[in-house]
């Protein structure tokens, strides 16, 4: 799944997906200047957190979700 954030002329795309080869958990950054962070998780629950840390300091931080309401629930995240 993929969201967009927005702060000011900023863009942040936020991909979650799943690496069926080794079956970890992918959490992907991508910043307006392409600067980009992929990071992995064999534990569901690890991944998870990540997710809802990231999701407080987005908020935090006044980023604002530009085309989805925020990061969805695990059941959607796993992809």
């Amino acid at each position: 799944m993929v969201w967009i954030f927005q702060r000011g002329d900023d863009l942040l795309r936020v991909e979650t997906r799943r690496d069926r080869k080794s079956r970890e958990f992918l959490l992907i950054l991508r910043q307006s200047d392409g600067t980009e962070l992929v990071d992995r998780f064999k534990s569901k629950g690890k991944f998870q957190k990540r997710l809802d840390d990231l999701e407080r300091k987005l908020k935090a931080n006044r980023w604002a979700a530009s085309e989805a309401p925020g990061i969805p629930q695990t059941s959607a995240k796993a992809g």
